[in-house]
């Protein structure tokens, strides 16, 4: 029984102003970019487009609807204009492709025709109108080249909009953000800490850059921390954009039988194909204008997501009393384990690799966790009493049954006042650790208590709210299959085609369900173990405990004093 994990991540800070030259930079490379740009002579010809009046049944449906658009068609006014539809549904492809301006326009909104027309209205709006006999009042060599094309000649008025003007316009609305290209991703993740668990020089820093260091004690290390933590982020800040440092996975990582134990136990049989293809190397993000706060949030995403899923691969491991898996030895588990332990399987990949990689220097990232020892048992002491009286370090001595009566009743007094002693003292620890110090600490573990409750009964609300409304996505998706199936049943191949996409999604939906549900049953768990009354049913059990050990020990006494006599 585990908490699964999700992965998140958080927006870095804003950037600051020094940066303007930067942001000016990539918007100089865009308006290089020759791939962004219309054919001229098609994007001349498409502004020429003067429009046509709208008849009147066009009217009428406009008094109607007044903010309706017209199929293939821009409306301005009372004109439409067919081919100034046609140059905006060139510009959203040439936007939407990644050879053209895809990797410029990551903001692209998903909605073609609003798109289209908006793009439309703004060349309708902003192209300028240039009259022959005014031609001399133009600097732009585009328009006086446009004036002596043969097409052109016997136009006396001809409309004209720079490119770069449109380009710049939507780059600003729809346009890669520039804060957005530092979000981190799992190649800037995972590049990171590869540089941090496999290169040697900068291994011996991981303490620095984790900030493990500020807990060590004495004057000295408490001085040098600081100035070790910036010459650590320095160090990982240089390897970090360097294209010559290359991150490497582990082998395994590559080896077919480790590759169908991921799809294993994804339970997708080409997941690790579909999922399973990372770059640390990416030469494109290293060339970004990276500072050492900015890769200081990148840390903070991998780290944060790795901790959270060996929290819950950790869980109940290292020996003790208890279920069976508390006896289990996580760090010789198979690797492949860890997608278990995770929600959304497919962005928490890239952890097996990380995890790889701490486990062959030693965990530097992972607190520790001990191993059970070998035939041990971890509940035979009780903060250093075991279950005969005696401490840990000073064991009780059966009496040897010689001494007078009167001194074996000292020292039978003597061992039940003792053992009372510690009994009430491993009770009033309990009692604190699970309740609190004082009346004020008390309280707020309370508060803290009812807070908890009350995350975890609106997370399951949300949870419930969220499988209801997968379920009804699923059931639609059954109704599209079913159509399908209807619809092409004398056309196979069209049918399997179809069939097979909706299939894929049907099954994503019913993976979805089962993660939210295992969710949802890990929330009931954790409430159950809130709605404990304050921890007075574990202190009951430990007293119940504690006081049949007394009586055990009181009538060994009567025993001894019996067999003295």
């Amino acid at each position: 029984n585990h908490k699964p994990t999700a992965c998140t991540t958080h927006t870095p800070p804003p950037l600051s102003n020094n940066m303007a030259e930067e942001i000016e930079e990539h918007r100089r490379q865009l308006l290089a970019d020759p791939n962004v740009y219309l054919k001229p002579s098609k994007w001349y010809e498409l502004l020429q487009d003067a429009g046509k009046e709208l008849d009147e049944k066009q009217k009428k449906k406009l008094e109607d609807k007044p903010r309706m658009n017209f199929t293939r068609s821009i409306r301005c006014g009372d004109r439409l204009f067919p081919n100034l539809y046609t140059a905006g549904e060139m510009w959203f492809i040439t936007f939407q492709l990644d050879s053209k301006g895809g990797k410029w326009f990551t903001n692209l909104p998903k909605s073609k025709s609003d798109s289209v027309h908006k793009i439309g209205k703004y060349i309708s709006e902003n192209r300028t109108r240039v009259v022959r006999a005014d031609i001399h009042t133009h600097q732009s060599e585009e328009v006086k080249a446009m004036m002596k094309e043969d097409q052109y000649k016997d136009k006396d008025v001809l409309y004209y909009l720079p490119q770069r003007e449109l380009i710049t316009h939507y780059f600003s609305q729809w346009g890669t953000k520039f804060e957005d290209l530092f979000k981190s991703t799992t190649d800037d993740k995972l590049r990171l800490l590869g540089i941090l668990l496999t290169d040697e020089e900068v291994r011996e820093f991981i303490p620095d850059v984790i900030g493990k260091r500020r807990n060590e004690k004495g004057r000295q290390h408490l001085d040098a921390a600081p100035a070790r933590a910036l010459a650590a982020w320095t160090l990982v800040l240089t390897k970090f954009i360097d294209a010559e440092v290359l991150v490497t996975f582990p082998e395994k990582w590559s080896h077919d039988e480790f590759m169908e134990q991921i799809n294993e136990r994804a339970g997708v049989e080409d997941f690790y194909a579909k999922h399973g293809s990372f770059n640390p190397n990416n030469t494109d993000r290293m060339k970004l204008p990276w500072t050492k706060k900015l890769l200081q949030e990148v840390l903070k995403d991998g780290r944060g997501e790795y901790e959270g899923m060996m929290k819950s691969y950790t869980m109940g491991t290292g020996g003790g009393p208890g279920a069976p898996e508390n006896f289990a030895d996580w760090q010789e588990r198979d690797e492949s384990y860890i997608l278990k332990y995770t929600p959304q399987k497919a962005a928490s990949l890239y952890l097996t690799i990380v995890f790889m990689w701490d486990k062959t220097h030693g965990f530097p990232l992972k607190p520790s966790v001990g191993k059970m020892p070998e035939g041990g048992r971890e509940d035979e002491v009780y903060n250093g009493v075991d279950d005969a009286g005696g401490s840990d370090s000073n064991p009780s001595v059966p009496s040897s049954g010689k001494s007078s009566k009167g001194k074996g009743d000292s020292q039978i007094a003597a061992a039940i006042q003792h053992m009372t002693t510690k009994r009430q003292q491993s009770t009033k620890e309990l009692l604190d650790a699970i309740m609190g110090h004082g009346e004020e600490e008390r309280e707020a573990t309370a508060e803290t208590r009812s807070n908890k409750q009350h995350k975890l009964i609106i997370q399951m609300k949300e949870t419930r709210e969220s499988i209801k409304e997968v379920r009804c996505d699923l059931e639609e998706l059954k109704k599209k299959r079913k159509k399908c199936e209807e619809k092409y049943k004398n056309n196979e191949k069209k049918k399997q085609k179809k069939m097979k996409k909706i299939s894929a999604l049907c099954k994503d939906q019913q993976e979805m369900i089962n993660t939210l549900t295992m969710t949802l049953m890990q929330y009931n768990k954790d409430l159950a173990k809130l709605n404990e009354t304050d921890g007075t049913k574990k202190a009951l059990e430990y007293g119940s405990s504690s006081g049949s050990d007394s009586d055990d020990s009181s009538s060994s006494g009567s025993d001894s004093d019996d067999s003295s006599s």
